[in-house]
């Protein structure tokens, strides 16, 4: 929040964010919905794992990046 409220304020705030933002809140509330009406048939390990392996993988997305622009 803090990052988006300094970004927001500098004037560096893409022109694409406020519509992403718009269609975000919307999909959230839709996907939060339908997750606790008709939750997965995944074990809660699972559901872990996964978790897990989709912030590996952001987190990865972020790093590596950085990494190469460091060692470039």
């Amino acid at each position: 929040m803090v990052r988006l409220i300094l970004v927001a304020a500098s004037g560096n705030l893409p022109t694409m964010s406020p519509i992403a933002l718009v269609l975000a809140i919307p999909a959230v509330m839709l996907m939060t919905y339908a997750a606790r009406r008709w939750p997965p048939s995944l074990s809660q390990e699972t559901m872990r794992k996964i978790v897990f392996v989709l912030l590996f993988l952001s987190g990865l997305s972020l790093a590596l990046p950085a990494a190469m622009h460091l060692a470039a």
